[in-house]
This record gives C-alpha cells, sequence and structure tokens, in this order.
C-alpha cells in the first residue's frame, strides 16, 4: 500500500529514482567486470586477538596494527574496547592545565607544548581558550 502511495503521488526524489530505474537494462551481466572490486570486512580468530591486544599495549598504533592485520582501523578499536582498552587518544588533563598556561605564558610555542603532553597543537589551544588564555598572534613575542 505505501509503495502505491509513494509512486501515486511521487515526491521529486522518488521521481528522479522512477526516471533513472527506466533507464536500467532489461537483464544484468553475468559476471562482474574485474574493474569492480568488493571487499569484506575480516573477522580476526580468537587467537589473533591477544596478539593485537599485546601488540597496542606494547606501543603500536592502531594503524600500524590495521594493516599488520589486515584489518581497518576501526576493527581494531572495536577489537581492543571489547578487551575494555580504552583507545580515546590521550589529552591535557584538567590538573594540568596550569602548567599548559604558565608554559604559555613563559614563551613556549603551542607545538611544543602539545609534545611535551602527547598532544596536538590544535589540542592545547582549545585548552588555553577555555582557560581565558589570549592566543599570540604568529609573530608576537612574549616580554
Amino acid at each position: 500500500m505505501a509503495l502505491l502511495k509513494a509512486t501515486a503521488h511521487p515526491c521529486n526524489r522518488v521521481r528522479r529514482l522512477l526516471e533513472i530505474a527506466q533507464s536500467w537494462p532489461e537483464s544484468l551481466p553475468d559476471e562482474v567486470p574485474a574493474s569492480v572490486k568488493y571487499r569484506t570486512l575480516k573477522q580476526l580468530r580468537s587467537s589473533e586477538v591477544s596478539p593485537l591486544v599485546d601488540g597496542y599495549q606494547s606501543g603500536a598504533t592502531v594503524y600500524e596494527l590495521a594493516k599488520q592485520f589486515g584489518i581497518h582501523r576501526a576493527t581494531v578499536g572495536v577489537y581492543l574496547r571489547a578487551r575494555g582498552i580504552d583507545t580515546t587518544p590521550p589529552a591535557i588533563r584538567p590538573e594540568d592545565v596550569s602548567t599548559v598556561v604558565d608554559l604559555y605564558q613563559t614563551g613556549r610555542s603551542l607545538r611544543r607544548i602539545g609534545e611535551k603532553f602527547g598532544v596536538s597543537d590544535a589540542a592545547v589551544r582549545a585548552r588555553l581558550l577555555q582557560a581565558g588564555v589570549r592566543i599570540r598572534g604568529t609573530h608576537e613575542r612574549v616580554n
């Protein structure tokens, strides 16, 4: 009933879909062209999950593990989270904000502070702005 109603008074999207459908060939080819590649998601065997977890805990990145095990980086995260491992990148903790502010006000760059805390310069900048610190211009110096 809903299909009949949708085609009786089609909206623009349905109308366009019906126009496209009229140009489809009567029969589709039996073989898929060689240029078309299908990719299926690879599942790890239970015996492979432990080495994955060990690799992450030894310091390998999610990207490195994805390449090593032939899976997507998001799939690595799924396996790690299933084992109770937090894959959230490090952040500046609230108790470190005063140190970050002091370092910035004494002339350290966002990049250098980020390296010290293991975060990006954008993360440092965001924390400084949250703390009400005015960000220096590119060529401003600290007096």
